[in-house]
């Protein structure tokens, strides 16, 4: 009778958790190479309804966008 109620408790436990569960928020992120070129990307598994591409290339010069007085631009 000890098993049975253990057993039955255990179960009841598991299926409140399930029931209780908040679903997963999921990305993936991959990296590609070539030998000579490498390119890196990341993507919200949900519908966002926009995409965005962007590129650094080489030999460019850029500059941080600085929101607030007190931070200060990391520098390559």
């Amino acid at each position: 009778m000890l098993k049975f109620n253990k057993l039955v408790a255990t179960v009841g436990i598991a299926a409140g958790l399930l029931m209780v569960s908040a679903p997963a928020i999921a990305c993936t992120t991959f990296l590609m190479s070539d030998g000579t070129k490498v390119m890196v990307g990341k993507s919200y598994d949900w519908d966002i309804g926009a995409g965005l591409a962007l590129t650094n290339k080489r030999g460019v010069e850029k500059t941080a966008l600085v929101l607030s007085l007190n931070d200060t631009p990391a520098e390559c």
